[in-house]
């Protein structure tokens, strides 16, 4: 049970907390403070005591203590409790009323990954390690960069094409996607995901109730009796996808690194071919390699390129032209274009000097037979 300490100085505001705060399962509600004063003095007798405070909602604007040195004086009091800071969310509209609909932010896998080293008091690595990675022995999944430099290259798209990437740093998504895995190790880890064997029953049912199509942490499709559960993840260099049929426990796995591999689209295919569902999947969240834009830009570059080549004039005009063309087509094709036109342009105008000798030709008066 996470024991959380509510600091608002505003009773209203406070007594939502504590209401929202009865309805989370898993939480209980150790005190409320309107002052810090008062905050300090409870999380001491907390620490004194077998219950210390896991979590704190903190107000920053509190009669007595305001911004960063109440977070601090807090904290110094807490421990390692984590902080939530409010302040300021009254001032602010809603995006939308609570438990309607949602928005996807990585940031949330972040404060949840904090949230679990403070109520655990340990690292976040060593956590899952001990409660999910080795008693599924999961051997090849694990946090930042696989020891003995097993793992794939990854590779990503350029104005060249497809290259490998600069090595992707782990430590930049963390608990949002900073792990390593292979597809048997994720096959086995969702299937005992959806087998409730990691957490209660109840729990993986709340985290399948669609609204919008998203459940918690999955994407949620109907599928004649059954449901769909999906979801996908990138990073500079890597993509994975994975589909699963809950009822069934039946998983589709696809890693691939390429950043820019349809991976989804091939992990649905699969499942519909395997499992015999029927899955739409939003292209968007799947992108290719434009080779079609790469393809225009490098006609539009040779243009500029060739006609510096014909008139034998402006080399350089002419191949910086093509060049740049080529690059700006991997962001959009009439960019291309138009620095191949400027260059083609520039390259075939005519020099001052041809200008006067054409001038001096037809002003030179003719001579007499």
């Amino acid at each position: 049970m996470i024991s959380v300490l509510i600091v608002e100085d505003d009773p209203l505001i406070a007594e939502a907390h504590r209401t929202y705060l009865a309805r989370l399962e898993g939480f209980s509600n150790a005190a409320v403070a309107h002052t810090a004063r008062e905050a300090m003095q409870i999380a001491t007798d907390a620490s004194a005591s077998d219950t210390p405070i896991d979590l704190v909602l903190l107000d920053l604007g509190l009669p007595d203590a305001s911004g960063l040195t109440g977070l601090r004086e807090i904290l110094d009091i807490a421990g390692r409790a984590a902080v939530c800071v409010l302040t300021g969310l009254e001032a602010e509209p809603l995006g939308f009323p609570a438990d309607l609909r949602f928005e996807y932010s990585n940031a949330n896998y972040l404060v949840l990954g904090s949230i679990l080293e403070r109520v655990s008091k340990r690292d976040l690595d060593a956590l899952l390690r001990d409660r999910i990675l080795s008693p599924l022995h999961l051997d090849d999944t694990g946090f930042g960069i696989p020891s003995g430099g097993d793992a794939a290259s990854g590779c990503g798209t350029t104005p060249w094409g497809v290259a490998s990437v600069p090595s992707f740093d782990p430590e930049l998504t963390w608990a949002a996607g900073g792990m390593y895995s292979s597809a048997a190790d994720m096959a086995r880890f969702e299937s005992a995901l959806l087998g409730a064997h990691l957490f209660p029953a109840r729990a993986l049912a709340t985290m399948l109730a669609s609204r919008d199509g998203y459940g918690f942490a999955w994407f949620v499709y109907p599928n004649g009796p059954d449901r769909i559960a999906w979801h996908d993840g990138t990073v500079y260099g890597y993509k994975a996808v994975v589909v699963a049929i809950p009822a069934r426990r039946d998983v589709v796995v696809v890693l691939a690194n390429a950043d820019y591999f349809h991976a989804t689209r091939v992990a649905t295919q699969v499942a519909d071919v395997v499992f015999g569902t029927s899955m739409p999947v939003a292209e968007g969240f799947d992108p290719a390699l434009p080779q079609w834009s790469l393809t225009i830009g490098g006609l539009a570059g040779l243009c500029a390129i060739g006609a510096a080549f014909v008139r034998r004039r402006r080399m350089i005009v002419g191949i910086a032209g093509g060049v740049a063309a080529y690059c700006a087509a991997s962001l959009a094709w009439p960019v291309a274009i138009a620095i191949a036109l400027v260059a083609v342009l520039v390259v075939l105008a005519p020099t001052s000097r041809t200008s006067r000798s054409r001038s001096a030709s037809t002003n030179r008066p003719a001579t007499p037979g």
